[in-house]
Parts: C-alpha cells; sequence; structure tokens
C-alpha cells in the first residue's frame, strides 16, 4: 500500500492558486495510475489540522513522517523543515532552499513543481527524481525565456533552490507497505 499525504494551502493570498493547481495535478496523476493498492488524503486548507491530518492517516500502517518520503513544494521548506523531518526518520526529502516567486500564469511553474513527485512515482529513486526535476526546470526555462525573460529567471532561480536529503537510492517500491 502506497499511502500519500497531500497538503496544501489553497487559501494562501498570493500562492494559494499555485499551492491547489499542483495538488490537483497530483491527484490527478494518480487517479490516471489506476493503483488500486494506493492511498491518498488529499487536504487542503479548510481541511488542515492537526486533528484531521490523524484522522485521515489513521489507516496508513505506520506513521507518515517516519520511514517515508517527503515532497514539498513551499518556499525555503529545505531549510528547516526538510533538515527536521530527515532528524525525525523521514528517509528522503526534496524540497526548495529559498523563497521564490511563480508566475501562476504560466502552466510551466506548476508542471516543474511536481515533475520529480511524477518521476519518484513512476519507480525513480530519490535522487533520479530530484534529477528528472531539475531537468524538466532546464527545458521550461528555455521555452519561456522566448514568451517571458522574467518568468524564465524566475523559474531558473527555483530550479536552483531545489534540494534533496536523505537517502538517494530510495524508489517508491521501498514505501509500499
Amino acid at each position: 500500500m502506497i499511502n500519500t499525504l497531500l497538503a496544501y494551502d489553497d487559501q494562501d493570498s498570493e500562492l494559494g492558486a499555485f499551492f491547489e493547481s499542483c495538488g490537483k495535478e497530483v491527484i490527478d496523476f494518480i487517479d490516471n495510475l489506476k493503483e488500486e493498492d494506493w492511498n491518498t488524503v488529499d487536504l487542503n486548507s479548510k481541511s488542515l489540522n492537526s486533528l484531521n491530518v490523524e484522522l485521515q492517516t489513521g489507516n496508513f500502517k505506520n506513521n507518515f513522517v517516519f520511514a517515508s518520503f517527503s515532497f514539498c513544494f513551499a518556499c525555503s521548506a529545505g531549510v528547516d523543515l526538510g533538515p527536521d523531518l530527515i532528524a525525525k526518520g523521514t528517509l528522503g526529502f526534496i524540497g526548495y532552499s529559498d523563497e521564490v516567486w511563480v508566475v501562476p500564469i504560466y502552466p510551466a511553474f506548476s508542471s516543474c513543481a511536481v515533475a520529480g513527485l511524477f518521476s519518484f512515482y513512476d519507480g525513480a529513486t530519490i535522487k533520479q527524481a530530484f534529477e528528472f526535476g531539475k531537468n524538466k526546470y532546464l527545458i521550461e526555462v528555455d521555452i519561456l525565456y522566448k514568451i517571458d525573460f522574467v518568468a524564465a529567471a524566475n523559474l531558473s532561480e527555483i530550479r536552483d533552490s531545489l534540494v534533496f536529503l536523505g537517502d538517494g537510492d530510495l524508489s517508491i517500491k521501498e514505501f509500499d507497505n
């Protein structure tokens, strides 16, 4: 059983639409896999609180933070949250080490944000998923550069802040309880 907790702040005044778009892309991707042994909990701003997380993840075989892989779309999560999760037993983490700006009118921002996670879901190791995500950013920067130089520069900065922590050799197979 693959357990996925998808938590995002869709009510954020600046990035809510971006987080919601990323969340929708993840749910659609998982739904298209048509894997019966996947358990996905989708929590947006209205349902994201500690009690609801506990209730919704109660059927996860293990505590969802320990012996897990975490992928975070939030700015600077790779500075404090990632190392803290690793210290508490998370086996792998991909996130961002800096505060970045997204331009939500361009789908490249959300498609790049989720590319590494999709690669991991498709069987790549954490390190391979990280590299796949970085390469997706490179491709989209080259395309966006021709349309909007400033947005392309922002996308490039996001790529440069992408970090991974933990055991890069693990794949989704190791998380199938």
